[in-house]
């Protein structure tokens, strides 16, 4: 095997525990390996959607480009503190990993039989990239997850907004950035992988195929590593045709996580909605069918009538904030969307009440 070079085993180790890929498809269960000059090597995965490119420093030598399945490479790699040697013979069908007396020889495939990434034109997003990124994890709860509604299926933002919808609850953030009025939908199932990989001082472009044909991915890219998310194909609606008239609200709530948590987390046990009504001078919240209830006290209730609301969504809105962050609950009418405000928060949440 004529090819060969030292790595750390755990510094290769962490960067396939970041990989995407899908074991059990007969593709994207590949991860690409590719040496550079300056003793890089990068490591590609894909899932799909989702392409990521991990940049790692080795010792001396070299690879031609082979890909390998990512689990079986994961397997191989036993003492992660030592320096391990990954050999390639010149058809490509092999990479030995070898480490102390430890030998493993794991079936490959030519790195040009991986999928590539074609050349595209770039385009930068110039928004502040820390408040992008905050953007996406604080409205992407409310984004769908429905095969019928694909083009919900995502967190859109255009040139002043950036906001979430599954037609049943909205999260939205007014914030200026470069992209055009028509938008773009980054996809709610790579949301988990943006925030969890791409740092604040990343930059972010658009990538489409030509100068003059609209976006077909985004880019989150630093030094370390580059991710690669395919766009939504699709019309969004209006957002701000989406987003209710709260002018002339019947009723205000005021209360804190802390106050309400506690009831919420039981009551959850019961049923999956609930109703809101005064009770007694405070606020009652019971189970739709009446198999129980609790009454808290808040900061302030002014013209609540009864009305019933999904846990579920409560408790998402819940999570965007700090236990003693005051939380100003508006509504016009019990039947309608219902606005929550967290003190401080650049988000405004909507969530549809039930009709009886």
């Amino acid at each position: 095997m004529p090819h060969e070079l030292q790595i750390l085993a755990q510094d290769l180790a962490e960067a396939l525990g970041r990989a995407v890929y899908k074991p059990s498809d007969d593709v994207h269960k590949f991860v690409k390996l590719t040496t550079h000059e300056g003793n890089l090597l990068t490591i590609t995965s894909m899932d799909g959607s989702i392409i990521l490119q991990q940049n790692l420093l080795h010792e001396d030598g070299d690879l031609p480009d082979i890909a390998v399945e990512a689990a079986k490479l994961i397997a191989a790699l036993m003492q992660r503190h030592d320096t391990i040697t990954l050999k390639a013979n010149d058809a490509c069908d092999t990479l030995r990993v070898q480490q102390g007396k430890s030998r493993f020889d794991i079936p490959a495939i030519k790195g040009e039989l991986f999928p590539s990434i074609p050349s595209m034109h770039h385009q930068p997003i110039e928004a502040d990239t820390k408040a992008f990124l905050e953007g996406l994890r604080r409205v992407g709860y409310a984004a769908g997850r429905n095969d019928s509604r694909p083009h919900l299926n995502g967190v859109f933002v255009n040139h002043e907004t950036m906001v979430a919808t599954d037609g049943y609850r909205m999260a939205r953030i007014d914030m200026a950035t470069s992209i055009g009025e028509k938008g773009i939908i980054t996809p709610s199932h790579a949301l988990a992988t943006i925030n969890k990989l791409v740092r604040d001082d990343y930059a972010i472009n658009l990538i489409s195929h030509a100068d003059d044909m609209p976006p077909a991915m985004i880019e989150f890219g630093g030094e370390d590593l580059t991710l690669y998310v395919r766009l939504i194909d699709a019309l969004y609606p209006d957002p701000q045709a989406m987003t209710p008239d709260m002018d002339d609200a019947a009723y205000t709530l005021t209360f804190t996580p802390m106050q309400v948590n506690p009831a919420l987390d039981r009551l959850s046990r019961f049923n999956e909605v609930i109703t809101l009504a005064p009770t007694g001078g405070k606020l009652g919240i019971a189970a739709r069918d009446e198999s129980c209830r609790d009454v808290v006290s808040i900061d302030s209730m002014d013209g609540l009538t009864e009305t019933l609301i999904a846990i579920r969504f409560v408790q998402d809105v819940l999570h965007q904030a700090g236990k003693e962050d005051p939380i100003t609950w508006t509504g016009k009418t019990h039947d309608t969307f219902q606005r929550l405000q967290i003190d401080g928060a650049p988000e405004t949440h909507y969530i549809g009440a039930i009709r009886r």
